[in-house]
């Protein structure tokens, strides 16, 4: 019973350990699709400030090339249409129509020092008929990690949008999660070290416990016999059936005394085990001869 016991102990402890480590591992996914979701907000606001300073320079390079003394006027603005989009739309109506060529070096530029890297394309894009009116950039082929900001409009019918589109930014993600990514790996390593460790010390805690229950259970038996012989020697002795064979009585003295001594033995192995448990005692291997070993457990 003590045994069983024992053994739903050590499972359940396993199982705890081994759930334990899975909800550690559960929360540190849960941290980090957290962490790469507010970098990826981050990389999104960057994006779209990005092309909005782009556009800014871009327009402004267009102005410089107006007459002198030319105003633009702006229009009615809400929460989707920017004043400068009016800017942009004026420009193109008078004759000074958008350079991709210029928006897209801008744009290089201002991603290098963002640190959001170079490979990105530029859209046009008609919203209203969802048509792509033109496009430039480094990279045509998104990859499926690729950060979309939100459009800015040039034209305030939406007829023409520009949208940038960071087609790899897992260069981004990298530098900015490194960090904690290096991090929870290594937090996550001891982790599941420790505890294996732990399933692996108490594994073997339990082979100990049933090395300990085998060797008394051995130790027991092997004690009983030598008793037994001892016992049952005495009682032929006190019967007073050998007093007159000398020869006999003298065999089974040296029957008990022999089994004495195997006890006395066997008491001593138990003491050396106890120092050696405790570290009192140190074992060294020697070469023994077997013969005289043999022959004697022949006698017994």
């Amino acid at each position: 019973m003590e045994t069983s016991k024992r053994k739903k102990n050590i499972l359940f402890i396993t199982i705890l350990s081994v759930v334990g480590l899975i909800g550690a591992m559960a929360l540190q996914m849960i941290w980090i699709y957290n962490s790469y979701e507010l970098i990826k907000n981050d990389i999104l606001n960057e994006g779209y400030a990005t092309i909005e300073k782009a556009l800014e320079e871009e327009g402004n390079m267009r102005f410089g090339q107006t007459p002198k003394g030319t105003r633009i006027k702006s229009g009615p603005t809400n929460d989707t249409i920017p004043p400068m989009t009016y800017f942009y739309e004026r420009l193109s109506d008078m004759g000074y129509p958008m350079s991709l060529h210029n928006l897209d070096s801008i744009t290089a530029e201002l991603l290098t020092l963002k640190g959001l890297g170079n490979q990105y394309y530029i859209d046009i894009i008609n919203l209203r008929t969802g048509e792509k009116i033109n496009g430039i950039g480094s990279q045509k082929e998104p990859s499926f990690m690729a950060i979309k900001p939100k459009y800015f409009p040039i034209r305030s019918d939406y007829t023409q949008v520009v949208q940038l589109i960071i087609t790899n930014p897992n260069k981004t993600f990298l530098e900015r999660m490194g960090l904690m990514l290096a991090g929870t790996f290594i937090i996550m390593l001891l982790v599941i070290v420790c505890i294996s460790y732990q399933v692996r010390f108490i594994s073997r805690f339990e082979k100990i416990f049933q090395i300990r229950e085998d060797f008394s259970y051995a130790m027991i038996h092997d004690m009983k016999t030598p008793l037994t012989s001892i016992i049952m020697a005495l009682n032929f002795l006190r019967s007073g059936k050998l007093d007159n064979r000398q020869e006999m009585k003298d065999k089974y003295f040296d029957i008990a005394e022999n089994e004495a001594d195997h006890l006395l033995t066997l008491t001593n192995k138990v003491l050396t085990i106890s120092k050696l448990e405790n570290h009192k005692l140190e074992m060294n291997k020697t070469e023994v001869e077997l013969t005289n070993i043999i022959e004697k457990l022949t006698d017994k």
